[in-house]
């Protein structure tokens, strides 16, 4: 693994050298998968699990305002071929979109997500917990903050909502480590970016990723609509196609700690 590109460095329990403060402070302990208890809960409502279910949302809660713009286009396109009904339909619906993040920011200000990087041990490497939707998006454990809320009390929150029998926790606290790097959303666009340029001056979302450092035990009870997967770093490395921005370069904010695999 220290070898592969975007991973850490990974060491025996038995070859660290607890010595050096300074690599202690740059130490993650991860413990093997078996020491885990893995469940199912009832299953909780995703908003947007894929784009077609956002913009189904999106129809039945702007219901009028769809069936209004598609009359005036209707009305105003006769004689029009279909792909340009199609195509005046597409731009209603980025219009929406486009409408409903600009009330949403300018009625909340920037909207930031946290979402935890957990790290478990199996066949002597380290792997990542992502939760996976309908066989083909995964996600980091986390989400939105609430008006208010801080970063680490809104992770704790959503980590307990998504990870434990119930919303209050199962009574062993979470630990939640250092930020590894914030990702930007500049404007209404749909991607994220690593890099902040100087002339944005006022961003519309940030996403920020922590370290959640796992106890010797513990149990994950996971919505039945979504599964947790314990994902090899060495996979996701660089691997945007399939995992995306975010989660694709989680190996390289790990690369300046040492993982040390502590044996049963």
């Amino acid at each position: 693994m220290g070898d592969e590109r975007g991973s850490s460095h990974v060491s025996d329990s038995n070859s660290l050298d607890h010595h050096d403060n300074d690599d202690q402070s740059r130490t993650l302990d991860i413990y093997p998968l078996s020491s885990y208890y893995f469940a199912s809960k009832e299953a909780i409502p995703v908003k947007d699990e894929t784009p077609a279910d956002r913009l189904h949302r999106l129809k039945s809660k702007y219901l009028f305002f769809f069936l209004g713009f598609y009359l005036l286009i209707c009305v105003f396109s006769i004689g029009f071929p279909l792909f340009f009904i199609n195509f005046c339909l597409k731009i209603e619906i980025l219009i929406l979109v486009l409408w409903l993040l600009k009330y949403s920011y300018a009625a909340y200000g920037l909207r930031t997500c946290v979402e935890a990087v957990i790290l478990v041990e199996l066949f002597k490497h380290p792997h990542v917990l992502l939760l996976q939707i309908r066989n083909c998006i995964f996600k980091l454990p986390g989400g939105r903050l609430r008006p208010g809320e801080s970063e680490i009390d809104g992770l704790k929150r959503k980590l307990s909502r998504k990870l434990c029998i119930n919303a209050d926790g199962d009574g062993i606290p979470w630990e939640v480590g250092e930020c590894l790097g914030v990702w930007w959303r500049h404007d209404f666009e749909t991607l994220l970016c690593r890099d902040l340029p100087p002339r944005v001056e006022n961003p519309k979302e940030c996403t920020k990723l922590f370290i959640v450092k796992l106890p010797d035990c513990r149990k994950f009870i996971a919505p039945k609509n979504q599964k947790l997967l314990a994902i090899p770093l060495c996979q996701i490395a660089k691997n945007n196609e399939t995992y995306g921005p975010v989660i694709s370069g989680v190996p390289d904010m790990l690369s300046t700690f040492t993982i040390n695999i502590v044996d049963d």
